[in-house]
Protein backbone atom coordinates (compact mmCIF):
# COMPACT_ATOMS: atom_id res chain seq x y z
CA UNK A 1 0.00 0.00 0.00
CA UNK A 2 2.76 2.22 0.32
CA UNK A 3 3.28 2.80 -3.90
CA UNK A 4 0.86 5.24 -4.91
CA UNK A 5 0.77 5.90 -8.32
CA UNK A 6 -1.12 9.55 -9.26
CA UNK A 7 -1.87 10.36 -12.79
CA UNK A 8 -1.76 14.21 -13.32
CA UNK A 9 -4.01 13.81 -16.63
CA UNK A 10 -6.98 12.17 -14.06
CA UNK A 11 -10.01 14.04 -14.14
CA UNK A 12 -13.08 13.78 -11.84
CA UNK A 13 -16.75 14.95 -12.54
CA UNK A 14 -18.28 16.47 -9.57
CA UNK A 15 -22.31 15.58 -9.31
CA UNK A 16 -24.03 17.84 -7.44
CA UNK A 17 -25.93 16.58 -4.30
CA UNK A 18 -29.34 18.21 -5.16
CA UNK A 19 -32.28 15.62 -4.77
CA UNK A 20 -33.77 16.76 -8.01
CA UNK A 21 -34.61 13.79 -10.50
CA UNK A 22 -34.38 11.23 -7.78
CA UNK A 23 -36.14 8.25 -8.73
CA UNK A 24 -36.43 6.95 -5.31
CA UNK A 25 -39.67 7.17 -3.12
CA UNK A 26 -37.62 9.09 -0.63
CA UNK A 27 -37.03 11.88 -3.34
CA UNK A 28 -39.95 14.20 -2.10
CA UNK A 29 -38.20 14.20 1.44
CA UNK A 30 -34.74 16.09 0.34
CA UNK A 31 -33.36 18.37 3.44
CA UNK A 32 -30.96 20.47 3.29
CA UNK A 33 -27.66 20.59 4.68
CA UNK A 34 -24.60 23.49 6.39
CA UNK A 35 -23.17 25.55 4.38
CA UNK A 36 -19.93 23.23 4.90
CA UNK A 37 -20.22 19.95 2.33
CA UNK A 38 -20.07 16.84 4.72
CA UNK A 39 -20.70 14.76 1.40
CA UNK A 40 -19.91 14.37 -2.35
CA UNK A 41 -21.35 11.77 -5.20
CA UNK A 42 -18.73 11.03 -7.76
CA UNK A 43 -19.22 9.47 -10.62
CA UNK A 44 -16.02 10.02 -12.78
CA UNK A 45 -13.07 8.03 -13.19
CA UNK A 46 -11.59 6.26 -10.34
CA UNK A 47 -7.62 7.07 -9.41
CA UNK A 48 -6.33 3.85 -10.64
CA UNK A 49 -4.14 3.60 -13.14
CA UNK A 50 -4.41 1.28 -15.94
CA UNK A 51 -2.78 -2.34 -15.29
CA UNK A 52 -2.21 -1.19 -11.85
CA UNK A 53 -2.14 -3.35 -8.73
CA UNK A 54 -5.67 -1.63 -8.14
CA UNK A 55 -7.26 -2.37 -11.54
CA UNK A 56 -10.40 -4.44 -11.37
CA UNK A 57 -9.93 -8.00 -12.27
CA UNK A 58 -13.17 -9.49 -14.08
CA UNK A 59 -13.04 -13.03 -14.84
CA UNK A 60 -16.78 -13.78 -16.06
CA UNK A 61 -16.01 -17.55 -16.81
CA UNK A 62 -15.86 -18.45 -13.18
CA UNK A 63 -19.98 -16.78 -12.39
CA UNK A 64 -21.94 -19.63 -11.39
CA UNK A 65 -24.07 -21.16 -13.96
CA UNK A 66 -27.90 -21.11 -13.51
CA UNK A 67 -28.34 -23.95 -11.74
CA UNK A 68 -25.59 -22.78 -9.09
CA UNK A 69 -28.06 -19.86 -8.12
CA UNK A 70 -30.71 -21.27 -7.09
CA UNK A 71 -31.59 -21.96 -3.74
CA UNK A 72 -29.74 -18.41 -2.57
CA UNK A 73 -31.97 -15.05 -1.73
CA UNK A 74 -31.80 -12.55 -4.43
CA UNK A 75 -30.59 -9.35 -2.23
CA UNK A 76 -28.71 -8.70 1.04
CA UNK A 77 -30.19 -5.42 2.54
CA UNK A 78 -28.57 -5.18 6.09
CA UNK A 79 -25.75 -6.24 7.96
CA UNK A 80 -26.17 -9.89 8.48
CA UNK A 81 -28.86 -9.95 5.61
CA UNK A 82 -31.55 -8.37 7.58
CA UNK A 83 -32.66 -6.35 10.63
CA UNK A 84 -32.99 -9.56 12.92
CA UNK A 85 -29.12 -10.31 12.13
CA UNK A 86 -30.23 -13.64 11.42
CA UNK A 87 -28.57 -14.46 7.80
CA UNK A 88 -29.53 -17.94 7.96
CA UNK A 89 -32.28 -18.66 5.11
CA UNK A 90 -34.10 -22.10 4.27
CA UNK A 91 -32.64 -24.18 1.00
CA UNK A 92 -35.14 -25.43 -0.97
CA UNK A 93 -35.27 -29.02 -2.21
CA UNK A 94 -34.49 -27.93 -5.55
CA UNK A 95 -31.56 -26.14 -4.44
CA UNK A 96 -28.38 -28.12 -5.76
CA UNK A 97 -26.68 -31.04 -4.06
CA UNK A 98 -23.65 -29.07 -3.17
CA UNK A 99 -25.91 -26.90 -1.48
CA UNK A 100 -27.76 -28.92 0.57
CA UNK A 101 -25.18 -31.16 1.45
CA UNK A 102 -22.51 -28.09 1.97
CA UNK A 103 -19.10 -27.47 0.27
CA UNK A 104 -15.25 -26.31 1.52
CA UNK A 105 -13.06 -23.96 0.21
CA UNK A 106 -10.55 -21.71 0.78
CA UNK A 107 -9.40 -17.90 -0.84
CA UNK A 108 -6.19 -16.05 -0.44
CA UNK A 109 -7.12 -12.62 -0.42
CA UNK A 110 -4.35 -9.65 -1.49
CA UNK A 111 -3.26 -9.94 1.64
CA UNK A 112 -3.37 -13.01 3.70
CA UNK A 113 -0.95 -15.01 5.79
CA UNK A 114 -1.47 -18.85 6.66
CA UNK A 115 -4.12 -20.47 8.72
CA UNK A 116 -1.70 -22.83 9.87
CA UNK A 117 0.41 -19.98 12.01
CA UNK A 118 -0.70 -19.92 15.77
CA UNK A 119 0.31 -16.22 16.63
CA UNK A 120 -0.31 -12.84 14.60
CA UNK A 121 1.63 -11.43 12.36
CA UNK A 122 3.76 -8.88 13.56
CA UNK A 123 3.70 -10.72 17.35
CA UNK A 124 7.14 -10.38 18.23
CA UNK A 125 7.10 -6.75 17.82
CA UNK A 126 3.58 -5.54 19.44
CA UNK A 127 3.02 -8.18 21.27
CA UNK A 128 0.29 -10.81 20.93
CA UNK A 129 -2.45 -8.82 22.48
CA UNK A 130 -1.67 -5.40 19.99
CA UNK A 131 -0.81 -8.02 17.30
CA UNK A 132 -4.33 -9.10 17.28
CA UNK A 133 -6.98 -6.32 16.73
CA UNK A 134 -3.92 -5.21 13.96
CA UNK A 135 -3.90 -8.34 12.32
CA UNK A 136 -7.88 -8.28 12.30
CA UNK A 137 -8.62 -4.55 11.62
CA UNK A 138 -6.14 -4.26 8.61
CA UNK A 139 -5.09 -7.08 6.95
CA UNK A 140 -8.76 -9.29 6.65
CA UNK A 141 -12.45 -9.37 6.95
CA UNK A 142 -13.85 -7.88 9.84
CA UNK A 143 -17.72 -8.57 8.75
CA UNK A 144 -19.41 -11.48 7.50
CA UNK A 145 -19.77 -12.36 3.97
CA UNK A 146 -23.18 -12.21 1.94
CA UNK A 147 -24.42 -14.84 0.10
CA UNK A 148 -26.40 -13.61 -2.86
CA UNK A 149 -27.47 -15.48 -6.44
CA UNK A 150 -24.81 -18.34 -6.04
CA UNK A 151 -21.51 -15.73 -4.92
CA UNK A 152 -20.22 -14.82 -2.33
CA UNK A 153 -19.19 -11.12 -1.76
CA UNK A 154 -16.60 -10.03 0.98
CA UNK A 155 -15.00 -6.81 1.91
CA UNK A 156 -11.66 -7.06 3.24
CA UNK A 157 -9.32 -4.50 5.43
CA UNK A 158 -7.08 -4.85 2.43
CA UNK A 159 -8.79 -2.64 0.69
CA UNK A 160 -10.24 -4.93 -1.65
CA UNK A 161 -13.46 -6.53 -2.64
CA UNK A 162 -14.33 -9.77 -3.89
CA UNK A 163 -16.82 -11.88 -5.41
CA UNK A 164 -15.85 -15.76 -5.78
CA UNK A 165 -18.16 -18.54 -6.96
CA UNK A 166 -19.99 -20.32 -3.84
CA UNK A 167 -19.27 -23.56 -5.26
CA UNK A 168 -16.05 -23.55 -6.38
CA UNK A 169 -14.22 -19.94 -4.59
CA UNK A 170 -13.09 -19.16 -7.74
CA UNK A 171 -12.40 -15.48 -8.37
CA UNK A 172 -15.15 -13.84 -10.42
CA UNK A 173 -14.38 -9.82 -9.97
CA UNK A 174 -11.70 -8.38 -7.26
CA UNK A 175 -11.76 -4.37 -7.20
CA UNK A 176 -10.26 -1.69 -4.82
CA UNK A 177 -12.41 1.47 -5.52
CA UNK A 178 -11.21 3.35 -2.76
CA UNK A 179 -8.36 3.88 -0.83
CA UNK A 180 -9.33 2.64 2.77
CA UNK A 181 -10.19 -0.33 4.58
CA UNK A 182 -13.74 -2.06 3.55
CA UNK A 183 -14.66 -3.30 7.05
CA UNK A 184 -18.51 -4.14 6.44
CA UNK A 185 -20.61 -6.77 5.17
CA UNK A 186 -21.44 -6.07 1.13
CA UNK A 187 -25.18 -4.99 0.50
CA UNK A 188 -27.07 -6.52 -2.69
CA UNK A 189 -29.56 -5.04 -4.63
CA UNK A 190 -30.85 -5.08 -7.65
CA UNK A 191 -27.97 -5.10 -9.97
CA UNK A 192 -25.67 -3.58 -7.59
CA UNK A 193 -23.39 -4.42 -4.53
CA UNK A 194 -22.48 -1.59 -2.07
CA UNK A 195 -19.88 -1.31 -0.10
CA UNK A 196 -18.76 0.74 2.77
CA UNK A 197 -15.20 2.56 3.66
CA UNK A 198 -13.77 3.75 6.63
CA UNK A 199 -10.53 4.01 9.10
CA UNK A 200 -10.67 3.35 12.54
CA UNK A 201 -8.37 5.54 13.33
CA UNK A 202 -7.80 9.02 14.69
CA UNK A 203 -4.87 11.53 13.69
CA UNK A 204 -2.60 13.34 16.62
CA UNK A 205 -4.85 16.43 15.32
CA UNK A 206 -7.96 14.40 15.99
CA UNK A 207 -6.97 14.10 19.71
CA UNK A 208 -5.56 17.20 20.00
CA UNK A 209 -8.90 18.71 18.85
CA UNK A 210 -10.87 16.02 21.51
CA UNK A 211 -8.53 17.35 24.51
CA UNK A 212 -9.76 20.79 24.04
CA UNK A 213 -13.24 20.71 22.68
CA UNK A 214 -14.48 16.33 24.00
CA UNK A 215 -15.34 15.93 20.58
CA UNK A 216 -13.81 14.72 17.05
CA UNK A 217 -14.36 12.59 14.13
CA UNK A 218 -13.44 9.36 13.39
CA UNK A 219 -11.54 8.82 10.24
CA UNK A 220 -11.63 12.37 8.80
CA UNK A 221 -8.43 13.19 7.01
CA UNK A 222 -7.18 9.93 7.09
CA UNK A 223 -8.63 8.52 3.58
CA UNK A 224 -11.49 8.69 1.98
CA UNK A 225 -14.41 7.55 3.06
CA UNK A 226 -17.44 6.67 1.59
CA UNK A 227 -20.57 4.05 0.47
CA UNK A 228 -19.33 3.05 -3.05
CA UNK A 229 -21.58 1.12 -5.64
CA UNK A 230 -20.36 -1.42 -8.16
CA UNK A 231 -22.14 -3.77 -10.95
CA UNK A 232 -22.69 -6.61 -9.00
CA UNK A 233 -21.87 -9.24 -11.62
CA UNK A 234 -18.90 -7.16 -12.88
CA UNK A 235 -17.48 -5.39 -10.22
CA UNK A 236 -17.05 -2.15 -12.51
CA UNK A 237 -17.61 0.90 -10.62
CA UNK A 238 -20.84 3.05 -10.83
CA UNK A 239 -20.96 5.88 -8.11
CA UNK A 240 -19.44 6.94 -5.15
CA UNK A 241 -20.35 9.09 -2.34
CA UNK A 242 -17.83 10.71 -0.25
CA UNK A 243 -17.98 11.09 3.56
CA UNK A 244 -16.30 13.60 5.99
CA UNK A 245 -15.72 10.74 8.65
CA UNK A 246 -15.58 7.32 8.14
CA UNK A 247 -18.12 5.08 6.85
CA UNK A 248 -17.32 2.17 8.05
CA UNK A 249 -20.51 0.52 8.90
CA UNK A 250 -22.79 -1.34 6.90
CA UNK A 251 -25.48 0.72 5.05
CA UNK A 252 -28.86 -0.51 5.15
CA UNK A 253 -31.08 -1.11 1.99
CA UNK A 254 -34.84 0.21 1.88
CA UNK A 255 -37.71 1.91 -0.36
CA UNK A 256 -34.97 2.49 -2.86
CA UNK A 257 -32.32 4.29 -0.84
CA UNK A 258 -29.28 3.25 1.49
CA UNK A 259 -28.93 4.68 5.24
CA UNK A 260 -25.54 4.89 6.11
CA UNK A 261 -23.76 6.59 9.18
CA UNK A 262 -20.62 8.10 9.62
CA UNK A 263 -17.72 8.89 11.99
CA UNK A 264 -18.31 12.64 11.86
CA UNK A 265 -21.82 11.97 13.57
CA UNK A 266 -23.85 12.08 10.47
CA UNK A 267 -26.70 10.17 8.86
CA UNK A 268 -27.33 10.04 5.63
CA UNK A 269 -30.08 8.41 3.32
CA UNK A 270 -28.65 8.05 -0.49
CA UNK A 271 -30.62 7.65 -3.81
CA UNK A 272 -29.32 3.69 -3.90
CA UNK A 273 -30.05 4.27 -8.26
CA UNK A 274 -27.53 6.57 -8.35
CA UNK A 275 -25.59 7.84 -4.90
CA UNK A 276 -27.03 10.99 -5.08
CA UNK A 277 -28.32 12.62 -1.15
CA UNK A 278 -31.38 12.76 0.04
CA UNK A 279 -31.27 13.61 3.28
CA UNK A 280 -28.57 14.32 6.17
CA UNK A 281 -29.22 14.64 9.88
CA UNK A 282 -26.44 15.47 12.45
CA UNK A 283 -26.85 13.21 15.78
CA UNK A 284 -23.43 13.86 17.20
CA UNK A 285 -20.90 11.04 18.53
CA UNK A 286 -18.93 8.81 16.46
CA UNK A 287 -20.57 5.40 14.66
CA UNK A 288 -17.50 3.02 14.81
CA UNK A 289 -19.36 -0.27 12.97
CA UNK A 290 -22.78 0.05 14.95
CA UNK A 291 -24.66 -0.68 11.06
CA UNK A 292 -28.15 0.88 10.89
CA UNK A 293 -30.95 -1.27 10.06
CA UNK A 294 -34.51 -0.14 9.16
CA UNK A 295 -37.41 -1.68 10.21
CA UNK A 296 -41.39 -0.31 9.52
CA UNK A 297 -40.22 3.06 8.23
CA UNK A 298 -37.20 3.67 10.79
CA UNK A 299 -34.20 3.57 10.69
CA UNK A 300 -31.85 2.67 13.85
CA UNK A 301 -28.61 2.99 14.83
CA UNK A 302 -26.53 3.53 17.62
CA UNK A 303 -23.04 5.81 18.35
CA UNK A 304 -20.75 6.29 20.94
CA UNK A 305 -19.05 9.44 22.52
CA UNK A 306 -21.61 9.97 23.85
CA UNK A 307 -23.25 6.75 23.61
CA UNK A 308 -26.97 6.39 22.10
CA UNK A 309 -29.58 4.39 20.36
CA UNK A 310 -31.18 6.65 17.75
CA UNK A 311 -34.70 6.30 16.20
CA UNK A 312 -35.02 8.16 13.03
CA UNK A 313 -37.68 8.64 10.56
CA UNK A 314 -36.54 7.51 6.97
CA UNK A 315 -38.38 10.05 4.96
CA UNK A 316 -37.27 12.52 6.49
CA UNK A 317 -34.17 12.01 8.27
CA UNK A 318 -36.24 13.79 11.56
CA UNK A 319 -34.84 11.95 15.22
CA UNK A 320 -38.07 10.36 16.61
CA UNK A 321 -36.40 9.16 20.02
CA UNK A 322 -32.63 8.44 21.45
CA UNK A 323 -31.90 6.08 24.25
CA UNK A 324 -28.23 5.65 26.18
CA UNK A 325 -27.15 2.49 27.94
CA UNK A 326 -26.21 3.75 31.61
CA UNK A 327 -22.53 3.50 31.51
CA UNK A 328 -21.46 2.47 28.54
CA UNK A 329 -17.92 2.21 27.71
CA UNK A 330 -16.59 4.99 25.05
CA UNK A 331 -16.97 2.96 22.23
CA UNK A 332 -18.91 0.07 23.00
CA UNK A 333 -22.48 1.41 21.72
CA UNK A 334 -20.56 2.11 18.79
CA UNK A 335 -18.96 -0.80 17.86
CA UNK A 336 -22.79 -3.13 18.04
CA UNK A 337 -25.58 -2.93 15.77
CA UNK A 338 -28.67 -2.97 17.19
CA UNK A 339 -31.52 -5.94 16.04
CA UNK A 340 -34.91 -4.85 15.48
CA UNK A 341 -37.65 -7.38 15.42
CA UNK A 342 -41.56 -7.71 16.78
CA UNK A 343 -41.63 -4.07 17.43
CA UNK A 344 -38.47 -4.49 20.21
CA UNK A 345 -34.87 -3.29 19.87
CA UNK A 346 -32.18 -4.97 21.45
CA UNK A 347 -28.63 -3.11 21.86
CA UNK A 348 -25.57 -4.35 24.15
CA UNK A 349 -22.33 -2.73 24.91
CA UNK A 350 -19.95 -3.30 27.19
CA UNK A 351 -19.69 -0.69 30.27
CA UNK A 352 -18.91 -0.35 33.79
CA UNK A 353 -15.07 -0.68 33.44
CA UNK A 354 -13.68 -1.13 36.70
CA UNK A 355 -10.08 -2.24 38.51
CA UNK A 356 -10.17 -5.91 39.84
CA UNK A 357 -7.32 -7.40 41.29
CA UNK A 358 -5.02 -5.27 39.44
CA UNK A 359 -7.11 -5.75 36.54
CA UNK A 360 -9.36 -3.70 34.15
CA UNK A 361 -12.74 -5.27 33.56
CA UNK A 362 -15.83 -4.09 32.07
CA UNK A 363 -19.40 -5.57 31.98
CA UNK A 364 -21.68 -6.68 29.55
CA UNK A 365 -24.93 -5.10 29.45
CA UNK A 366 -27.97 -5.77 26.94
CA UNK A 367 -31.10 -3.81 26.77
CA UNK A 368 -34.15 -4.33 24.94
CA UNK A 369 -36.45 -1.04 24.18
CA UNK A 370 -39.51 -0.20 22.19
CA UNK A 371 -38.97 0.19 18.61
CA UNK A 372 -41.88 3.10 18.79
CA UNK A 373 -41.04 4.90 21.53
CA UNK A 374 -37.22 3.95 22.91
CA UNK A 375 -38.91 2.65 26.69
CA UNK A 376 -36.36 0.26 28.11
CA UNK A 377 -38.20 -2.96 28.38
CA UNK A 378 -35.72 -5.35 30.04
CA UNK A 379 -32.02 -5.34 31.22
CA UNK A 380 -29.95 -8.21 31.67
CA UNK A 381 -26.40 -8.05 33.27
CA UNK A 382 -24.20 -10.80 30.73
CA UNK A 383 -21.37 -10.96 33.50
CA UNK A 384 -17.76 -9.29 33.83
CA UNK A 385 -14.65 -9.98 32.38
CA UNK A 386 -11.61 -8.48 31.01
CA UNK A 387 -10.59 -5.14 29.07
CA UNK A 388 -11.17 -5.73 25.23
CA UNK A 389 -7.44 -5.10 24.11
CA UNK A 390 -7.67 -2.32 21.27
CA UNK A 391 -5.37 -0.16 18.83
CA UNK A 392 -3.16 2.66 20.41
CA UNK A 393 -4.64 4.96 17.33
CA UNK A 394 -7.92 4.60 18.09
CA UNK A 395 -9.12 7.36 20.90
CA UNK A 396 -7.46 9.30 23.16
CA UNK A 397 -9.71 8.06 25.59
CA UNK A 398 -10.96 4.66 24.52
CA UNK A 399 -10.56 2.24 27.39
Amino acid sequence: MNNKIISRALKLALCGCCAAGLSAPLAAFAAGTSNKPSSETWTGTLPIAPFGPFQRIYMPQNAPSAANRAGFPHEWTSVYANARHNAAFPVSHDAPAWLRQGVGWNYAEARAWPLSDKLPFGDKVYGEREALPVQTQFMGNALGVTAVDGVIYAESDDMFAYALNARTGQLIWRASPLQNNLMGDPVVAGNSVYLSAGSVSFNFAHVIKYAKTGKTSRGEDESFNGVVSLNKNTGKFQWLFLTQGEAMPTPAYAYGALFVSTGAGNVFAIDASNGRKIWETHVGGIANMSDPVVYKGRVYLSMSVVPYVYCLDAKTGKVLWKQTIKGAVNTGMGDVAPVVDNGIVVQDTVADKRVHDGHKTVDTIIEAMSAKTGKILWKANMGRGPLPPRLQGRHADDP
